[in-house]
């Protein structure tokens, strides 16, 4: 197995697992932030740490920006959740 073939192994785990959490909120059901596989961080750095390097091709540079553009967006949602209620 190639190191790209790795790479982009990687990358589809985490993208099933985003999609994972992104079921849990649509729910409705709270996240439980005390696990650190259900932390969009956790998945942001397991990312970085898979294309931080100059050997990383374009694909999986592409497929990397989107996953994390999919957990930006499921850490708003998470943020908007846990807020109070703000008044207007």
């Amino acid at each position: 197995m190639s190191v790209d073939d790795y790479r982009q192994q990687e990358l589809a785990h985490i993208e099933r697992m985003i999609v994972e959490l992104e079921r849990l909120t649509q729910n409705g059901r709270v996240i439980a932030e005390r696990n650190t596989v259900t932390r969009p961080e956790y998945w942001r750095n397991r990312i970085h740490a898979l294309v931080n390097s100059s050997e990383a091709t374009v694909s999986t540079t592409k497929h990397a920006a989107v996953l994390l553009e999919r957990l930006a967006s499921l850490s708003e949602a998470l943020d908007r959740h846990n807020r109070p209620d703000q008044i207007k």
